[in-house]
């Protein structure tokens, strides 16, 4: 059994937990640590079971209470070198090299009950890992800010049972929306910015296999993107794959500044 929160999705901040029953983590900490708190007294968070932080990159909406969080919980934090260097330099991480420990593309390591395996992704970060985190009766895999699809990209999806993936804009909204500039918006649109409704949902179609049973759109913009258009682009290339949406695999939308689950997956 693996339990799923979602504290926050997007540019505002990202915050993660995911628990088997007895012991937890947490994937990224970009909100604040008071909102943090009150969560976790709100959904009945027992902080003593939470082992780690893993950290995908360094952007603030990412890290902003990593350092605060990691200290609150006692507990370290995990990600690339590049970026925990990145972060330890940062006065607005508040993270010490003492609650550091380095991870690496490719290479599995235990948390308690968790197997994970970090694996890089394109983005305008330091760095950038997803994760794949293994309980040995399920797994559970995160990529979010993915500039481009990737050979790791697809491999992980192909892997996945309960994948969140990022779903950050529509491509129409973006274009004509007047208060980006086009730099902005090839940046958002280049190999190191993010995924469009249209590329997540064709990903998921393209590298969909029977053990995958939940995906949850994570990262959506609050200016070029809605919840269900993010929703029905994916259902709708799903169908046209021959894959039933709500039968052989659950669509979801993380919410952007409120907490959205709990999903209990068996």
């Amino acid at each position: 059994m693996l339990k799923f929160l979602c504290f926050g999705s997007g540019s505002s901040g990202n915050c993660y937990y995911l628990s088997d029953g007895n012991e937890a983590i947490i994937i990224d900490a970009g909100i604040g640590i008071r909102t943090i708190k009150k969560y976790f007294l709100e959904y009945g968070v027992d902080v003593k079971n939470i082992k780690a932080i893993l950290v995908t990159h360094d952007h603030f909406d990412h890290v902003k209470a990593a350092g605060e969080l990691s200290k609150f919980l006692n507990v370290k934090v995990y990600a690339s070198e590049l970026v925990l260097k990145k972060m330890t330099s940062s006065y607005r991480s508040k993270l010490q090299m003492d609650c550091c420990v380095p991870v690496y593309e490719n290479i599995s390591f235990q948390l308690g009950h968790f197997n994970v395996c970090p694996f890089r992704l394109p983005h305008d970060s330091v760095d950038n890992f997803g994760y794949l985190i293994d309980t040995g009766l399920q797994n559970f895999i995160l990529m979010t800010d993915i500039g481009m699809p990737t050979e790791a990209v697809c491999r992980y999806i192909s892997k996945a049972e309960n994948l969140v993936i990022e779903s950050d804009f529509d491509e129409d909204m973006l274009d004509k929306n007047p208060r980006y500039y086009q730099d902005l918006k090839e940046r958002i649109k280049g190999p190191f910015g993010h995924l469009s409704n249209r590329q997540t949902a064709e990903l998921i179609a393209n590298n969909y296999h029977p053990n995958l049973k939940n995906v949850w759109l994570c990262h959506l913009s609050a200016e070029n993107n809605l919840p269900d258009k993010a929703h029905d682009e994916v259902a709708a290339k799903l169908r046209e794959n021959g894959i039933v949406p709500g039968e052989d695999v659950n669509i979801h939308v993380l919410m952007r500044k409120k907490v959205s689950g709990p999903w209990i997956l068996k």
